[in-house]
């Protein structure tokens, strides 16, 4: 399965299910925290917040948490998504730097615990790499995907 990620030049995220699908979900920055991006679902509606904790140190990715049906989740770097609870690991990103195709950023792996989860998983590692990526460029529009 395929998703694709664009950002426009107010720095809205619009994520896709499929190259052409539907917009599935959107991401924006918080109006009123530094460091969350509000993720706002198409179906059912609903909202969450992703907070982005800082790097203190080169070369090290930060942690990012979420919560969604009561429970709290977490990004450690941009590789790793575990129940925050458990320490279960749900899903492992693989990044692909040398990859033919340079709008594809690696895959995700969901495991049998994750795979509840799936949408989830996948939108909120695009929208973490998203931020990651503002921090390194200014402006322009991006495709992103996750896929075979």
């Amino acid at each position: 399965m395929h998703y694709y990620c664009e950002t426009d030049d107010n720095q809205l995220v619009s994520i896709h299910r499929g190259k052409d699908g539907p917009v599935i979900a959107t991401a924006s920055q918080c109006l009123e925290k530094e460091g969350v991006t509000d993720i706002h679902f198409a179906l059912p509606k609903f909202t969450i917040c992703l907070e982005h904790s800082h790097r203190y140190l080169p070369f090290f990715q930060g942690v990012h948490t979420f919560t969604f049906n009561g429970k709290k989740y977490q990004w450690k770097g941009h590789t790793a998504l575990i129940d925050a609870d458990s320490g279960v690991l749900l899903a492992a990103l693989h990044t692909r730097f040398l990859e033919s195709d340079p709008h594809k950023l690696g895959t995700l792996v969901i495991t049998l615990d994750g795979k509840d989860i799936l949408d989830m998983a996948v939108i909120t590692c695009l929208v973490m790499q998203e931020r990651s990526e503002e921090g390194r460029r200014s402006v322009q529009t991006r495709r992103f995907s996750f896929g075979r």
